[in-house]
């Protein structure tokens, strides 16, 4: 039992000390011992489990340790995490253990800090989204971002707008952010119902499958579309204020001309929290 307390010990404090050379004098098997004991330990606290989950065609599992990047702000050095990704599409592997760090997300490291990474935000037949949020430390100041995954391996990171305190701002932003991403990575509109279904009434949803109401235009460039998507809205009386009637969704269908701006009008559905009419899609060249 004594033995068994000190490896025990000794294993915590290694676990601590990853990379220390041990004492010569130390016995071979108790170093086999614990150097096991160590590995064991290692493996739990690793990383912290964020999902592991079967949705649709998928299997998920995602972990979230600390890194090696140093952020600093001011006189302050923050640490930074990464994501470590094991996806499936119907037992096929996708990524196996896969690390995204802030970099991967923002193309540099030391300036913004992983505030959150790796929850599950939506998922389709043939596309998975996870949520991750970068900002600088201590800040508001940041981004909140969807890393869009085919079931190919492919992948997109997506900035997902929002506005916190605007009534039916986030339904229509989520819906058009799902909408605009899924359309560029090839979902065609008849297999889109469950985004439909999850964002619009039941009216409104089944015009969208039918095809009697189309958002875009054929020409559009979605990954443009969705880069470049604003939001405004208006009340009945025309006055801005938190509680919109109307939202105007517009975009930049093209990413070589700058003069076309495409625009879809939504209203949202407060006791359903859903998109009840799209009113019409309209194109505005200058």
């Amino acid at each position: 039992m004594r033995y068994l307390l000190l490896y025990g010990f000794v294993a915590i404090i290694l676990s601590c000390t990853v990379g220390c050379k041990a004492d010569k004098t130390t016995d071979s098997k108790t170093i086999e011992v614990v150097e096991e004991a160590v590995d064991s330990i290692q493996s739990i606290l690793c990383g912290r489990v964020i999902e592991d989950t079967v949705v649709g065609h998928w299997t998920l599992k995602t972990t979230i340790a600390p890194n090696d990047a140093r952020v600093k702000r001011g006189e302050n050095t923050f640490g930074d995490s990464s994501v470590f990704v094991t996806l499936s599409y119907d037992n096929r592997s996708v990524f196996i253990n896969k690390e995204i760090r802030t970099k991967d997300l923002m193309g540099q490291e030391g300036e913004y800090q992983m505030y959150w990474g790796g929850g599950l935000h939506w998922y389709s037949d043939y596309t998975i989204y996870l949520t991750f949020g970068c900002f600088l430390p201590d800040t508001d100041d940041g981004w909140p971002l969807l890393y869009q995954i085919r079931k190919n391996g492919t992948y997109d990171i997506i900035t997902e707008d929002y506005a916190l305190g605007i009534d039916g701002y986030d339904i229509v932003s989520g819906f058009m952010t799902l909408y605009f991403s899924e359309r560029a990575a090839g979902v065609a509109v008849r297999d889109m119902k469950t985004l439909f279904d999850r964002y619009c009434n039941e009216g409104c949803a089944t015009k969208l499958l039918n095809g009697d109401i189309e958002i875009a235009y054929a020409d559009t460039t979605f990954r443009n579309a969705v880069k470049t998507m604003a939001i405004t809205w208006e009340t009945e009386d025309g006055s801005d204020n938190t509680s919109p009637k109307r939202f105007y969704v517009r975009w930049k269908p093209n990413p070589n001309d700058e003069n076309v701006t495409d625009e879809a009008i939504m209203v949202v559905d407060y006791s359903k929290n859903k998109i009840s009419k799209i009113e019409m899609v309209g194109r505005e060249i200058i």
